[in-house]
Order: C-alpha cells, then structure tokens, then sequence
C-alpha cells in the first residue's frame, strides 16, 4: 500500500519496493484500465522526447518524490498521456514510463515510441 499525501509506502515480501513505488501507484491510481507499470532507462528515447511530443515532467522535479508521484495526475490530465501511455521523466534522466491493461501493451507501447526515435 501506499499514500502519497503523507509519503509512506508498506510492503510485505524480500524485495523493497522501488524508490518509485509512490509514482507507480500514482500511475495505477489513474485509470481501472492500468494494470502494468514499465519503468526503464531508455537514453535514445528520453533524449528525444520533446521532439516525439512526448509528455514529459517538469525538470525540477526529482523522482522518488511526491511531487513525481503528483506529476503524473497533472500528466494525464493536462496532456495527452491517456493516449500516448508513455512519459518521459525530465528530472530523472534516461526515465521513461510506459503503462497499459497488460505487460504486452505496456511493453508494445514502450517499444512504439522507441521505434519512433530511431525512425
């Protein structure tokens, strides 16, 4: 679980969860259809995000934080994230996220948008 007003996270298991958990629960947190969070460090594709008109955080935001956490809600309301499914994370350099109803969107979403860097 999580709570990103108050910035705590609890998990069970022997893994810790990933610095961004906060920010992966804030993208779940957005649509019933979200099912599958990619998180990667992808530098040919954040590098190229503006011109691919990628949406893309506010560069003074850090990841790991509540703000990135909160960035993701504006994201998707302010942009076109609920269609693209994928962001760039300015202040987190190489990060970009993908998102989708199963690991295969998810993933054939980032794979698109790489595609689209090389082209």
């Amino acid at each position: 679980t999580y709570d990103i007003r108050h910035n705590t996270i609890q998990s069970t298991g022997e893994t810790k969860p990933s610095s961004e958990a906060l920010t992966h629960g804030a993208i779940y947190d957005l649509s019933p259809a979200i099912r599958f969070v990619f998180h990667g460090h992808i530098p040919e594709l954040w590098q190229k995000a503006a011109e691919l008109r990628l949406p893309t955080t506010r560069a003074h935001i850090e990841y790991g934080t509540q703000d990135m956490a909160l960035e993701m809600r504006r994201l998707y309301r302010d942009t076109n994230l609920s269609e693209t499914r994928c962001l760039a994370m300015a202040g987190h350099e190489d990060g970009i996220i993908s998102f989708g109803r199963t690991a295969q969107e998810a993933g054939t979403v980032l794979l698109r948008e790489l595609a689209r860097a090389y082209a």
